[in-house]
Formats: structure tokens, C-alpha cells, sequence
């Protein structure tokens, strides 16, 4: 299967909006593969999801479903991503947003929260 998914532009939890200037969207971008490795039961674990293309990297974690309000759900992810060079000059100055969780070529941080109000991200020790 040979999908492309574009994201035009994603909405940013509230407590983010400070730091990206109104009416700015993320670039188009392409994922040519996305290895997916999930298992469904009362929670959704994510054992990894492998991206290549305008971003590279994996995404693990568990998102704790509550069916009675999704918004209440739980998310608990660890990433580990590297964005393309283009795609870094894509994003222009808002890259500098990630340069707190480089750790050598990589960005590796935690998120979580809920989906209703997700923490800023936290960044992981390197090793």
C-alpha cells in the first residue's frame, strides 16, 4: 500500500498556544511507510510505531481509553523522532521549539496528560 497522508495543520493544546504566532500551520508532509505494532484491550498500547520519511523515528506508550468521556482518556507517550532536513526548513523558526529535547540528531521527549489537556512535552534522558 503506497498512502500519503498530509497534515495541513494540527490544533495545539492551550497551554502551547503562547509559543507558536497565530495562523501558523505545519507544512505538508509525507510518510511513505508507518510500521504500526498495537494491541487493543482496556487501553490501547502502542508497542511502536515506526515513521519514515519527513519525519523519522518511533512513537511507544499507551493511550488509558475512558469510554464515558474520551476526552478524559489518558495518554502516556515516549517518542524518539528526527525530522528531515527539509522538513526542518519547512517549519523555519518554529524549529527552535525542539531544540530542548535534541539528544545528539534525535528528539526525544515524553507526552502526557489527557486528551483534553495534554502536558507540555517533557524531555528524556539521553543516552
Amino acid at each position: 500500500m503506497n498512502e500519503q497522508w498530509e497534515v495541513k495543520a494540527i490544533p495545539h493544546p492551550k497551554n502551547l498556544r503562547e509559543l507558536i504566532p497565530s495562523g501558523l500551520a505545519l507544512p505538508q508532509m509525507a510518510f511513505p511507510e508507518i510500521n504500526l505494532d498495537l494491541n487493543y484491550d482496556r487501553s490501547l498500547t502502542i508497542h511502536r510505531v515506526h515513521l519514515t520519511g519527513a519525519i523519522e523515528g518511533t512513537i511507544e506508550g499507551k493511550i488509558f481509553l475512558n469510554q464515558r468521556n474520551w476526552k478524559a482518556s489518558r495518554v502516556q507517550l515516549r517518542f524518539k523522532l528526527k525530522l528531515s532536513e527539509e522538513t526542518g526548513k519547512a517549519l523555519g523558526p518554529m524549529v527552535l521549539i525542539f531544540r530542548g529535547f535534541e539528544c545528539g540528531d534525535w528528539l526525544n521527549f515524553d507526552l502526557c496528560g489527557t486528551l483534553a489537556r495534554l502536558n507540555p512535552p517533557t524531555k528524556r534522558t539521553c543516552l
